[in-house]
């Protein structure tokens, strides 16, 4: 199907069935770190007075249509519309739009603490902070009269240290430790943020036990933003891991550069039968999107930027074993290291489904490089 096009990049990665988590690459802002690739969109009612995961209490909220949930004015008292946070135990960005207003105010409220009362159209920004079980409250008092469009209420951690965790360990399935990797690398476009790998020694190890669970090998799509450090890198005649996935030697998926001069390549061995995918020709310094998408029965291929790259080969094997803890990794091969990437690498996703065409051409629009 062809989603979102009039979205953001966020809200088209959001709009993506099966295409979370993601690993969240963190950018230092201070004394903390900003996690801008796990923007959470908290949105979506459903049917009448049914928001999703939102609930009222003492009623006043009604189904708006089109995503809104409207309060008219006729609640006998204070009333919430409120939803549990995924994420708990943590510093949060809150941003949410208030229209229609007729009246009265309007209170964000986490473990009985208010955010800024609001009494006025406009989208505003919140940090509040969470614990664990805490729920999002928007508190209406007795005369509070407007809107709130669910489809854009969002949320985003704030308080992380640069060197930490998405959130609590266990939180995000895929969380990564971070070895020798630069973090808060601006990228282009709408990318937001990234890592700087060196060429030598530096990796991201993404294994955990979720992961282990989370990982579908026999369906799926791994997507990374990608840029070597230099021309020089396209001829250095070293390999070089852009994103691992990795059981043994005879069931792994990875995006690499190969030791050949200017070439990019993506391959997918499971029970020791391969499908390698070769593309040529590579002579960019730019960011690129590198995608591999695999679908037994079906097929394994290879996305440059948005658009099928060579030709899509029928998966033959069949994957065997769980992934190893030390081969699954951004940036390298292992944890090692070896193939270490030479240059940045940002917003890498991992979705338990193979993504569609559209969908895949719809991130490479989105991102902002196209």
């Amino acid at each position: 199907m062809n989603i979102l096009r009039g979205a953001t990049l966020e809200q088209v990665l959001d709009g993506i069935a099966n295409l979370s988590p993601r690993w969240g690459l963190q950018e230092p802002s201070g004394s903390v770190a900003l996690a801008t690739n796990d923007v959470v969109a908290l949105g979506r009612n459903v049917a009448s007075n049914v928001f999703a995961d939102y609930t009222v209490s003492a009623g006043g909220w009604t189904d708006g249509g089109s995503e809104i949930a409207s309060c008219d004015g006729t609640q006998a008292g204070d009333t919430d519309l409120f939803v549990t946070i995924p994420t708990p135990m943590s510093t949060f960005r809150i941003e949410f739009t208030i229209s229609g207003y007729g009246g009265g105010n309007l209170t964000p409220i986490v473990s009985g603490t208010g955010g800024t009362t609001r009494s006025s159209n406009n989208t505003f920004v919140e940090d509040l902070a969470f614990t664990v079980g805490d729920k999002l409250r928007f508190r209406a008092d007795v005369n509070f009269i407007g809107d709130i469009d669910l489809k854009i209420v969002s949320l985003q951690q704030t308080n992380i240290a640069a060197s930490s965790l998405f959130g609590t360990p266990g939180d995000n399935p895929i969380d990564g430790a971070n070895t020798g990797a630069v973090v808060g690398v601006a990228a282009p476009g709408n990318l937001g943020y990234g890592y700087t790998f060196d060429g030598a020694v530096s990796f991201v190890n993404i294994y955990s036990a979720e992961l282990n669970s989370i990982f579908n090998p026999n369906a799926g799509t791994l997507i990374a933003f990608a840029r070597v450090s230099g021309a020089g890198v396209w001829a250095d005649g070293q390999a070089r891991k852009l994103i691992t996935i990795r059981a043994d030697n005879n069931n792994r998926i990875d995006i690499f550069k190969a030791s050949a001069n200017e070439q990019l390549d993506a391959r997918y061995r499971a029970g020791g039968t391969q499908e390698q995918i070769t593309h040529t020709g590579v002579p960019s310094v730019d960011y690129m999107m590198l995608t591999a998408t695999w679908e037994k029965p079906g097929n394994f291929i290879y996305y440059f930027n948005g658009v099928v790259e060579g030709t899509p080969q029928a998966i033959a094997g069949t994957w065997a074993r769980n992934l190893s803890s030390t081969d699954n990794v951004i940036g390298a091969a292992s944890t090692v290291p070896i193939e270490v990437w030479d240059g940045d690498i940002s917003r890498p996703m991992l979705a338990t489904r193979a993504l569609s065409a559209i969908e895949i051409a719809d991130i490479w629009q989105k991102s902002g490089l196209a």
